[in-house]
């Protein structure tokens, strides 16, 4: 009878082929049960066929080697030894095994069906002889036990065929009915995505929406952002909807009396000054400001920065929110910074100069150009060439500001949308109110001229029912 020697991490071990079929890999399915990493969950097989063994390599990651070859498939001679990873298996006896039967010798066994099949470990010792050709240090033969294999495995002896090797990286241990739950609503996820996609893709008021909360949300320019938000049709099926809900929040809160002109409620107006104080007041000499204004050493101008601290911050947060949270913090600053400065004092062309370009961060064009004019108007020929820069600064930042605008307006009366058309152009004529430089009345009779067309505009759709 043939039997496999196998030399594993320094121990032998002895397995007898009493089937016509054995497997050999990693797992305990397997007749010969080999531990090397190399090894692959069922790395091969050996059949007996008419000539004697065969070896059949079953895919295996690292292959099976024979005679220092790589082979998929071998008919094995005595004495043979087949290597995997570093495991070494010989093959003995195969001429004995495979030679004619005694006409006393009991009829062969048949061959394994596809039910499950089972394969003896161990076996009887051979004779004295063949005893002393196996090393003194071979380990003793292990107990028999039953070894019962797959279907899969026993249907492949049975036929004599290779076996489809499983890929155990691909292998499952979830249910089935669990893998089933899981794959459908992966599919409703992917058609939630898909049509969401393709919803949104098909709106061309994406970018106008985002533009109104970025409005709302970070510039807290309430007015603006209703008017964009206005701007986008009730029946576009993605931001329509959307754009009347947050319409309707605006609403609110202009009901609820939280919002200053500038559309900031107490809270956004409190940090507000805290950010005034930091980056302007009490931030270090060597620290960057943040801001429009014009460079100077800022050593000679933080009075006039506290100036406006306490008139255009402080006073009218006190004025509009008394009874708020943080009402008494901000009667703790003016009472800190008033020691800093005389606001009875008649204001020198600096206080000026930086009380209008914080007018001009809150686009009050027409107020900066007013709070110049008055202190020039009062202070003939002082400060002309740094006045004349700020002016043509209030200009240039008025014309930048309204170029974006400017194609809104465009669009609107060209789509028979004139309301819209008109809040944007009501918009720039107040706050250029009192913008009376020559380039300040030439924009605000060409806005007055678009607004009369506009309200006749809207006359004739009213007429007409639109």
């Amino acid at each position: 009878m043939a039997y496999l020697i196998v030399l594993e991490q320094g121990k032998k071990k002895k397995f007898e082929i009493t089937e016509e079929f054995l497997f050999i890999g990693r797992t305990p399915e397997n007749q010969v049960r080999i531990s090397d990493p190399k090894a692959s969950r069922q790395h091969c097989q050996i059949i007996k066929t008419d000539r004697g063994y065969r070896l059949i390599d079953l895919g295996s990651q690292y292959g099976t080697i024979v005679g220092k070859q790589k082979v998929t498939q071998k008919d094995l001679a005595d004495m043979d030894i087949i290597q995997i990873g570093d495991v070494k298996i010989q093959i003995k006896d195969i001429d004995a095994s495979t030679a004619p039967a005694p006409a006393a010798a009991p009829a062969p066994v048949a061959a394994p069906q596809a039910a499950p099949v089972t394969a003896r470990r161990g076996g009887a010792r051979r004779g004295a002889a063949a005893s002393r050709q196996v090393a003194t240090r071979r380990a003793e033969p292990e107990p028999e036990q039953e070894i019962t294999i797959s279907e899969e495995m026993a249907e492949a002896a049975r036929t004599k065929t290779h076996l489809r090797r499983r890929n155990p990286a691909k292998a499952s241990k979830i249910p089935g009915w669990a893998q089933a739950v899981i794959a459908f609503w992966v599919v409703v996820m992917v058609v939630v995505v898909v049509f969401f996609v393709i919803k949104t893709s098909s709106s061309p008021w994406g970018a106008v929406y985002k533009e109104a909360l970025d409005l709302w949300e970070t510039q807290h320019d309430h007015e603006a952002a209703y008017t964009k938000f206005e701007s986008i049709p009730f029946d576009d099926p993605v931001y329509g909807d959307e754009s009347r809900e947050k319409m309707k929040e605006i609403i609110k809160e202009r009901d609820a009396g939280n919002l200053q002109y500038d559309a900031m409620n107490a809270s956004r107006n409190f940090a507000n000054i805290n950010n005034m104080i930091e980056n302007y007041i009490d931030a270090p000499l060597d620290k960057p400001k943040k801001g429009i204004k014009i460079s100077r050493d800022y050593a000679d101008s933080r009075s006039s920065y506290v100036r406006v601290l306490i008139k255009n911050r402080l006073n009218p947060f006190l004025e509009r929110f008394p009874t708020a949270p943080q009402a008494e913090e901000v009667r703790k600053y003016k009472a800190k910074y008033s020691r800093e400065v005389n606001l009875d004092a008649p204001p020198t062309f600096r206080d000026v100069e930086v009380e209008g370009e914080c007018l001009l961060r809150l686009n009050g064009y027409g107020e900066a150009y007013q709070i110049m004019s008055r202190w020039m108007a009062d202070h003939p020929g002082e400060f002309v060439d740094r006045a004349q820069f700020t002016f043509n600064e209030i200009q240039r930042k008025l014309e930048s500001d309204w170029r974006p605008w400017e194609k809104e307006v465009t669009k609107f009366e060209t789509t028979d949308r004139p309301k819209i058309a008109l809040k944007h152009i009501d918009r720039f004529l107040r706050l250029t109110e009192g913008l009376d430089s020559p380039e300040g009345r030439t924009f605000r009779e060409a806005l007055l001229e678009r607004k009369a067309n506009n309200e006749a505009r809207v006359e004739v759709l009213s007429g007409g029912g639109g």
